[in-house]
């Protein structure tokens, strides 16, 4: 599902710089091209193309990842209308987050 940390039930690691921040002493967190929230979400892709829809940038080093390093998925579509999600962590991230490549639809 698309959407806010609340609707997909993710909880950031990190405490928040604010309410309604979406950067945390630990990450800086994008939605990409992702707009609106669960049922409502919405991103515009074109046939054959690639768009970010999240990213994670990191604020502070963490274990071997340097500061500044980013995780993403993508969103693609196929002429079909197929959508396939790609998960990329940063060199040396693979340690800090062992399943996100695993994410296959």
């Amino acid at each position: 599902m698309l959407g806010s940390w609340a609707v997909i039930g993710y909880i950031s690691p990190g405490t928040r710089v604010s309410a309604d921040s979406s950067v945390t002493t630990n990450f800086c967190y994008g939605s990409g091209d992702i707009r609106g929230n669960g049922a409502d979400a919405s991103v515009a892709i074109e046939a054959n193309s690639v768009t970010v829809g999240w990213v994670a940038t990191s604020r502070v080093a963490l274990n071997d990842v340097p500061k500044n390093s980013s995780w993403t998925v993508s969103i693609a579509v196929d002429n079909a209308g197929v959508f396939r999600y790609t998960a990329t962590v940063p060199t040396d991230g693979e340690v800090l987050t062992p399943t996100f490549t695993q994410i296959v639809h």
